[in-house]
Formats: C-alpha cells, sequence, structure tokens
C-alpha cells in the first residue's frame, strides 16, 4: 500500500541521512496515520541520532505508551538512559524486560553495564557469572556483545 512505501521512501532517506526529507516524509504519513509506529520509531532514531535528547526521549515514552507489549521499545529505551548516564532509569526498565524476557542475554548483559557504572561491582560480578553459566554461548564469544 502507498503508506508502506512512503515508510520505504522515508527509511531511503534516512540510510542516506537525508534527515530533512525522511522528517517531510515521515509527517506525511503521520498526517494520514497518526498512530503509525513504524512512522515514530524511525522519527525517534533520526532524533537520536541527531543528539535531540528530549525530542528522542519523549518519542520513544510516547512508542512504549502506544505499544506497551514491545520489549523492543522498552530495550531501547534502557540503551538510550544508559547512553545519557542515567544507569538507575536503566536497570529499573531492565529489571522489568528481564522478567517478561528472561532469556535473552543482551538484556543481562545491560544490566551489568549499568550495575557497573553505579559501582555496584559485588551484584555486578555476581549477574556476570550467572551469564556465563545460563550463556555458555556468550563465555565462547558466539553472542555477540553490544557496545552503547
Amino acid at each position: 500500500n502507498y503508506t508502506l512505501h512512503l515508510l520505504d521512501l522515508a527509511i531511503c532517506y534516512y540510510l542516506t541521512k537525508d534527515f530533512e526529507m525522511s522528517e517531510e516524509v515521515i509527517s506525511n504519513i503521520l498526517r494520514n496515520d497518526k498512530n503509525n509506529e513504524d512512522a515514530h520509531y524511525l522519527r525517534y532514531k533520526i532524533w537520536k541520532y541527531q543528539d535531540k535528547f528530549c525530542m528522542a526521549f519523549a518519542q520513544i515514552g510516547n512508542l512504549i505508551i502506544m505499544n506497551d507489549k514491545n520489549i523492543g521499545y522498552m530495550y531501547e529505551k534502557a540503551r538510550f538512559l544508559f547512553r545519557y548516564k542515567s544507569y538507575k532509569d536503566a536497570l529499573d526498565i531492565l529489571d522489568d524486560i528481564i522478567k517478561i524476557s528472561p532469556n535473552d542475554p543482551k538484556y543481562h548483559l545491560l544490566k551489568f553495564k549499568c550495575l557497573f557504572q553505579l559501582n555496584r561491582y559485588t551484584v555486578a560480578r555476581d549477574l556476570l557469572e550467572h551469564i556465563f553459566s545460563k550463556f555458555p554461548a556468550y563465555e565462547k564469544g558466539l553472542i555477540e556483545y553490544e557496545y552503547y
């Protein structure tokens, strides 16, 4: 459909770093479909890339409100908070994510990084040991580590 093609066009502009044109297309999409999650998410990515902290933070919050079942949005918010040194807030979100999805090591790894940054070294160490035992593929280098 037409909206999907417009979204593809906005993504192309985004990938070529023509953020002004991408924003223009996104605005067009949202005029006709104000709840289009994909358009809102792309706008979030643009603002995050441009270091528009307040706008990006509000946008990821709105996406969570739009779809509170989307763990990806929650994780993105936790990563965002970590990047801007809000380790305690990121940790709170990660605890919620891990309750829902305990078997993805990337959530545990970001939690470890938050604990470490909060100088909670004993808890961080214990968590890292847990990660090594629960996810042996990580210890063997088979799970890619994400840099934040």
